[in-house]
């Protein structure tokens, strides 16, 4: 009897313990903070950034968790410093040029499926893009 009552009440505090852990899902998203003067002057470059992070396109916009989140968004940033970005639809890029983004979310949103003024970052990455082989 004391080894049922046992089993019941370690059970009991698993249960309650995975409880606690409620995992919060949040869309994310990715914008541009600063960026060189380089990058800024490349149009060209800018929108085939865009392309990749722009929040009008369903697809670059994240609902998850947050440690899943910052998967994605490093992702995203491994793929735009890539040489398959860089080859991808070729654009001149000088050396140097560099862009600083920001994972984004809004917490409290009643229904967290549109980006708002308020938000805030989550994490930051800055990235030094590669120029085209082909050019």
């Amino acid at each position: 009897m004391k080894v049922i009552i046992a089993v019941i009440a370690a059970m009991a505090t698993v249960m309650s313990v995975s409880s606690c852990g409620e995992i919060v899902t949040l869309t994310y998203w990715v914008q541009v903070d600063e960026a060189s003067d380089n990058y800024n002057t490349n149009l060209y470059l800018q929108t085939k950034v865009s392309k990749e992070i722009d929040i009008a396109n369903g697809q670059n916009t994240f609902f998850g968790s947050e440690e899943d989140a910052i998967n994605w968004f490093n992702g995203k940033m491994d793929y735009l410093g890539s040489k398959e970005f860089a080859d991808s639809d070729p654009v001149p890029v000088l050396d140097g040029t560099t862009a600083t983004f920001s994972l984004r979310t809004t917490h409290g949103a009643a229904d967290n499926s549109a980006v708002s003024t308020d938000s805030e970052t989550v994490t930051t990455r800055t990235v030094t893009f590669q120029s085209s082989s082909s050019l």
